[in-house]
Protein backbone atom coordinates (compact mmCIF):
# COMPACT_ATOMS: atom_id res chain seq x y z
CA UNK A 1 0.00 0.00 0.00
CA UNK A 2 1.30 3.47 -0.94
CA UNK A 3 0.57 6.38 1.35
CA UNK A 4 0.19 9.77 -0.29
CA UNK A 5 0.65 12.93 1.69
CA UNK A 6 -1.75 15.53 0.40
CA UNK A 7 -1.30 19.27 0.67
CA UNK A 8 -4.50 21.17 1.32
CA UNK A 9 -5.16 24.52 -0.34
CA UNK A 10 -7.40 26.99 1.38
CA UNK A 11 -8.69 30.17 -0.09
CA UNK A 12 -7.73 32.99 2.24
CA UNK A 13 -10.39 35.69 1.96
CA UNK A 14 -8.41 38.00 4.24
CA UNK A 15 -5.44 38.02 1.87
CA UNK A 16 -7.14 38.74 -1.46
CA UNK A 17 -5.61 41.66 -3.32
CA UNK A 18 -8.21 43.66 -5.12
CA UNK A 19 -8.62 42.75 -8.79
CA UNK A 20 -8.73 46.37 -9.86
CA UNK A 21 -5.34 46.95 -8.19
CA UNK A 22 -3.85 44.15 -10.30
CA UNK A 23 -5.40 45.51 -13.51
CA UNK A 24 -3.92 48.94 -12.76
CA UNK A 25 -0.53 47.35 -11.95
CA UNK A 26 -0.49 45.55 -15.31
CA UNK A 27 -1.47 48.77 -17.12
CA UNK A 28 1.34 50.68 -15.39
CA UNK A 29 3.88 48.01 -16.35
CA UNK A 30 2.79 48.37 -19.99
CA UNK A 31 3.02 52.17 -19.81
CA UNK A 32 6.54 51.95 -18.37
CA UNK A 33 7.56 49.52 -21.12
CA UNK A 34 6.24 51.83 -23.84
CA UNK A 35 8.11 54.82 -22.40
CA UNK A 36 11.36 52.87 -21.95
CA UNK A 37 11.07 51.46 -25.46
CA UNK A 38 11.06 54.98 -26.86
CA UNK A 39 13.52 56.82 -24.67
CA UNK A 40 15.98 54.32 -23.20
CA UNK A 41 15.94 51.34 -25.59
CA UNK A 42 14.94 52.96 -28.91
CA UNK A 43 13.04 49.76 -29.73
CA UNK A 44 9.57 48.93 -30.92
CA UNK A 45 7.22 46.89 -28.72
CA UNK A 46 8.62 43.68 -30.22
CA UNK A 47 12.19 44.51 -29.12
CA UNK A 48 13.45 45.45 -32.59
CA UNK A 49 15.43 48.69 -33.00
CA UNK A 50 13.51 51.55 -34.59
CA UNK A 51 14.44 52.22 -38.19
CA UNK A 52 16.77 55.21 -38.24
CA UNK A 53 15.51 58.61 -39.29
CA UNK A 54 16.87 60.33 -42.37
CA UNK A 55 19.99 62.48 -42.19
CA UNK A 56 17.93 65.50 -43.26
CA UNK A 57 15.42 64.94 -40.43
CA UNK A 58 18.22 64.33 -37.90
CA UNK A 59 19.80 67.66 -38.88
CA UNK A 60 16.43 69.41 -38.38
CA UNK A 61 15.90 67.81 -34.95
CA UNK A 62 19.49 68.11 -33.80
CA UNK A 63 19.75 64.38 -32.99
CA UNK A 64 19.12 61.05 -34.70
CA UNK A 65 16.88 59.32 -32.12
CA UNK A 66 13.44 58.45 -33.52
CA UNK A 67 10.22 59.49 -31.72
CA UNK A 68 11.73 61.76 -29.06
CA UNK A 69 11.99 65.19 -30.64
CA UNK A 70 9.11 66.71 -28.65
CA UNK A 71 8.50 63.80 -26.24
CA UNK A 72 4.93 63.46 -27.54
CA UNK A 73 5.15 59.68 -27.58
CA UNK A 74 6.28 59.59 -23.95
CA UNK A 75 3.01 61.18 -22.82
CA UNK A 76 1.41 57.78 -22.19
CA UNK A 77 -0.83 57.22 -19.18
CA UNK A 78 -3.58 55.02 -17.70
CA UNK A 79 -7.05 56.60 -17.85
CA UNK A 80 -9.55 55.59 -16.74
CA UNK A 81 -8.05 53.38 -14.07
CA UNK A 82 -9.77 50.19 -12.95
CA UNK A 83 -12.02 50.48 -9.89
CA UNK A 84 -13.90 48.07 -7.63
CA UNK A 85 -16.95 48.33 -9.85
CA UNK A 86 -15.12 48.40 -13.19
CA UNK A 87 -12.14 46.10 -13.69
CA UNK A 88 -11.01 47.86 -16.86
CA UNK A 89 -8.15 50.26 -17.42
CA UNK A 90 -7.21 52.04 -20.65
CA UNK A 91 -3.77 53.07 -21.80
CA UNK A 92 -3.76 56.31 -23.76
CA UNK A 93 -1.39 58.83 -25.20
CA UNK A 94 -1.69 62.59 -25.45
CA UNK A 95 -4.77 62.82 -27.67
CA UNK A 96 -4.72 66.60 -27.83
CA UNK A 97 -1.99 66.41 -30.43
CA UNK A 98 -4.01 65.58 -33.52
CA UNK A 99 -2.29 65.77 -36.89
CA UNK A 100 -5.33 65.08 -39.04
CA UNK A 101 -8.89 64.04 -38.29
CA UNK A 102 -8.69 61.31 -40.93
CA UNK A 103 -5.54 59.56 -39.67
CA UNK A 104 -5.93 60.21 -35.95
CA UNK A 105 -3.31 61.37 -33.51
CA UNK A 106 0.41 61.69 -34.06
CA UNK A 107 1.15 58.42 -32.27
CA UNK A 108 -1.28 56.46 -34.42
CA UNK A 109 0.39 57.76 -37.56
CA UNK A 110 3.82 56.60 -36.34
CA UNK A 111 2.50 53.26 -35.04
CA UNK A 112 0.83 52.32 -38.34
CA UNK A 113 3.21 54.05 -40.74
CA UNK A 114 0.57 56.08 -42.56
CA UNK A 115 1.48 58.10 -45.63
CA UNK A 116 5.19 58.92 -45.86
CA UNK A 117 5.68 58.17 -42.17
CA UNK A 118 7.95 55.20 -41.38
CA UNK A 119 6.14 52.49 -39.38
CA UNK A 120 7.51 52.32 -35.82
CA UNK A 121 5.31 50.20 -33.55
CA UNK A 122 5.91 52.01 -30.28
CA UNK A 123 2.45 51.62 -28.67
CA UNK A 124 0.98 48.31 -27.55
CA UNK A 125 1.92 45.02 -25.93
CA UNK A 126 4.74 43.09 -27.56
CA UNK A 127 6.96 40.13 -26.72
CA UNK A 128 9.37 42.21 -24.64
CA UNK A 129 6.73 42.94 -21.97
CA UNK A 130 5.43 39.37 -21.52
CA UNK A 131 8.03 38.22 -18.90
CA UNK A 132 7.46 41.22 -16.55
CA UNK A 133 3.69 40.85 -16.89
CA UNK A 134 3.87 37.11 -16.19
CA UNK A 135 5.95 37.79 -13.08
CA UNK A 136 3.51 40.42 -11.76
CA UNK A 137 0.46 38.22 -12.31
CA UNK A 138 2.14 35.18 -10.74
CA UNK A 139 3.06 37.22 -7.66
CA UNK A 140 -0.54 38.41 -7.42
CA UNK A 141 -1.91 34.86 -7.66
CA UNK A 142 0.51 33.65 -4.98
CA UNK A 143 -1.16 36.03 -2.55
CA UNK A 144 -4.56 34.47 -3.27
CA UNK A 145 -3.72 31.11 -1.77
CA UNK A 146 -2.40 30.04 1.56
CA UNK A 147 -0.85 26.56 1.74
CA UNK A 148 -1.17 24.32 4.79
CA UNK A 149 -0.11 20.75 5.46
Amino acid sequence: MVKVKQTKKEFDFNNIPKVHDMVNRVAEIIVTDIKEGISRLSQDIHGKPFKPISKKRADQKGHDAPLIDRMKMNQVYVEPRATRGNHRAEIKMNERDTKTKKDGNYGNIHNKGLGNQEKREWFGVGKRIIPPLDKAVKEWFKTLYKYRK
